[in-house]
This record gives C-alpha cells, sequence and structure tokens, in this order.
C-alpha cells in the first residue's frame, strides 16, 4: 500500500490530480478508455517507489502491481473500469460525473468473475474467460441497447450475479439477447 500511496503522490505533484495524469494519456480517437488505462498504469508503475522499501519493478501479481493491472497484459480492469464509471458518468447520486472530458461511449464496463457469468447466460458473450476482450465484448453487447452509455447496465449485472437469480437464465443464442429498456 505504501508503494501506492507513493506513487499516486508523485503523480499528483506532477499532474496535480489523478485526472490530470489521466487526460495525459487520454487519447479521444482510441477506440475505448483501454489504451488509456493502460498509459495511466505504466505512468503510476514508472514512478521509483524504492523511498518506501519497494523494489524498482515489482513482479507482475504482486504488491501494487496486483492492483494496478493493465489492459495491454489482457486484464479485465474491473476496479479501474469501476473506478472510471464512477468518475467519468454524470453525476446520478450514484456516479460522480468528475471527468466529463471523457466520453461514457468509451467506458468499459467493469467484469468480474460473476457478472461474466451473467452476460454469458444472456448471450453477451460465449467467452469464458473474464479478460480485457471479453471486457469489450460484453460492452459491445450492452452498446445495442445505449450507444451513448452502455456502462449504465453494469450494476444490473453485478446485482443479478449477487442475488444469484441469473443461475435461472436459459443460455442466449448467440447475438440475441434480452430486452433491456
Amino acid at each position: 500500500m505504501a508503494a501506492l500511496a507513493w506513487r499516486v503522490a508523485e503523480a499528483l505533484r506532477e499532474h496535480d490530480s489523478l485526472r490530470g495524469l489521466f487526460l495525459r494519456g487520454y487519447e479521444p480517437s482510441d477506440p475505448n478508455v483501454g489504451p488509456s488505462l493502460t498509459r495511466f498504469v505504466d505512468t503510476l508503475l514508472a514512478y521509483d517507489a524504492r523511498p518506501v522499501g519497494a523494489a524498482k519493478l515489482e513482479p507482475p501479481g504482486s504488491g501494487v502491481r496486483y492492483l494496478l493491472v493493465r489492459p495491454a497484459d489482457g486484464s479485465a480492469c474491473k476496479r479501474l473500469n469501476m473506478f472510471l464509471r464512477w468518475v467519468v458518468r454524470p453525476d446520478d447520486g450514484l456516479d460522480l460525473g468528475l471527468w466529463p472530458e471523457v466520453s461514457t461511449r468509451r467506458l468499459i464496463v467493469p467484469l468480474d468473475t460473476h457478472s461474466s457469468r451473467v452476460a454469458r447466460a444472456l448471450g453477451f458473450t460465449h467467452r469464458t474467460t473474464t479478460d480485457w476482450r471479453t471486457a469489450e465484448e460484453v460492452t459491445a453487447a450492452l452498446r445495442r441497447y445505449d450507444p451513448d452509455d452502455p456502462v449504465r447496465y453494469d450494476f444490473a449485472l453485478c446485482h443479478v450475479s449477487m442475488s444469484g437469480d441469473w443461475q435461472g437464465f436459459a443460455p442466449a443464442r448467440r447475438g440475441v439477447g434480452p430486452r433491456l429498456g
């Protein structure tokens, strides 16, 4: 945690905010936030946290690298996508709308094992791994219902999964999903 806090402090000194750091690497022309997230994480990981006892470069999956994962490595990046959902989507009592420069069209659904299981049951994906490509595929399926804000359905997937209600769903045919609105 000290290595993460150190790196965030360094980013704040250099960019004034995490928003400033993210926007430095944000390209509105990218197909989604994946490349921007990779640049964001790469910049954070480049800060030398040895003053707080961290290794110069922690191995993947350990320490701060467990929290700072990259779409470029295939991770679904649930935590980072959830964070972006909260700060990008307009203020609605749940989301904060703090980063209006980032388009909701570019967001990727925060996907984990449970919500990907529901997404498969709904026919949004047939992939069995919960990785970046699966998150992109599920987001593309949700985009059919709201092209401007496909991530708005994230909590529906998540809560159905948490409640266990998804288990009664019959697997959907490819390309055919439920009516969401």
